[in-house]
């Protein structure tokens, strides 16, 4: 099986969170766990990336190289937490803090089987808290209309607010037989 590396259009929609709408971070939850990772290797990140994104055409880490990977990922202002349910990777979130006074969230998600629990919508507020700990100005995010259909959905209803939205050209890797 081959890949194809393609294009397509999508619909992106940029929100932001400021520090004056802080959510109320949930109460810890049973058997559900948030560490961060320290110098993650480029084969469990690209793990998290593929069980998170794969159904939604994630695509731009599997593009680049692994030293350019371990770049970012291992970069100190970019902070990985992994979310696990009774020791079972459940998703992850990305937080690119490069920009002091803008935070961004790089990448959000759920693996497949832990969807529809409520756990997007804690460990989101719990991502919330933890960034703001180290206070900066606002959260940034975008998200495409091939992401997941709540992702929007919860991420207003998180507090963030849409500040732009455009069609863009999104790559998309696809498998040929």
């Amino acid at each position: 099986m081959t890949q194809k590396v393609t294009y397509k259009l999508v619909k992106r929609t940029y929100l932001e969170f400021r520090k004056n709408s802080l959510p109320q971070i949930p109460d810890r939850l049973e058997n559900v766990e948030i560490f961060r990772l320290e110098n993650p290797t480029a084969s469990f990140y690209l793990f998290l990336y593929k069980e998170v994104g794969q159904e939604f055409g994630w695509a731009d880490r599997l593009l680049k190289t692994k030293e350019d990977l371990l770049s970012i990922i291992q970069n100190p202002l970019v902070d990985i937490y992994v979310l696990y349910v009774s020791g079972v990777p459940a998703g992850y979130a990305e937080v690119d803090r490069q920009n002091t006074s803008e935070y961004f969230l790089t990448f959000f998600g759920l693996v497949p089987e832990f969807r529809g629990a409520g756990l997007g919508k804690y460990f989101l507020r719990w991502v919330i808290g933890k960034v703001f700990e180290t206070n900066p100005e606002k959260l940034s995010l975008d998200t495409m209309d091939q992401d997941h259909p709540a992702a929007l959905h919860n991420y207003l209803k998180a507090g963030f607010v849409i500040v732009d939205e455009r069609i863009e050209k999104q790559t998309v890797i696809e498998e040929e037989n």
